[in-house]
């Protein structure tokens, strides 16, 4: 994605943003990426929006609904019809994408995929996310998946941050060093 395009995403996500009379929450984030993925995934919507054959009224009425529909917040109405007026409805999910990692970076919040070779009971889990945050110095959403090709260990993973404790991996370390001195 080029700079000038990035930037025009994040004027209209801080516009959208400026526009809320409470607080953005992680509701709120939450139910803007879950739009994002459906126009991303439903393509039609933000093919006809733009449309001049449908009246500005039944484009208003398709916007309430599809926000309601999500749960979103109703200050997404105004993205939608001033990205309409600008014709870039296309940029929209990602503005709404946008609006998600922002609230993640505000808040200091890295969501992480821990996968484990066996399923975690909440005691296992609570302390791998605690020494997960003590590592990272964030807050950790963890999502768990059992990857079975993990022999007896976890590894935590997300955009930034790689960390693994299992049998594979030493003997990947291992293989390593016998490697370099070889």
């Amino acid at each position: 994605m080029n700079e000038q395009k990035t930037l025009l995403i994040a004027k209209y996500a801080q516009a959208v943003l400026n526009s809320f009379k409470k607080p953005f929450s992680y509701d709120d984030a939450q139910h803007c990426l879950a739009l994002a993925h459906t126009l991303k995934k439903d393509t039609k919507i933000l093919f006809f929006l733009p449309l001049n054959i449908i009246n500005l009224q039944t484009k208003k009425e398709v916007i309430k609904k599809l926000v309601a529909k999500h749960n979103a917040p109703q200050e997404l109405e105004n993205l939608f019809l001033l990205m309409l007026k600008h014709r870039r409805t296309t940029l929209i999910p990602q503005v709404l994408y946008y609006l998600y990692q922002h609230y993640l970076k505000v808040n200091n919040i890295e969501p992480m995929t821990i996968s484990s070779s066996h399923k975690l009971n909440d005691d296992e889990l609570k302390t791998i996310v605690q020494k997960l945050e003590q590592q990272t110095q964030k807050k950790i959403l963890p999502t768990t998946h059992i990857e079975t090709n993990l022999i007896a260990g976890v590894r935590a993973q997300s955009n930034e941050t790689l960390w693994e404790q299992s049998i594979a991996q030493q003997l990947r370390v291992l293989e390593q060093t016998m490697n370099h001195e070889g």
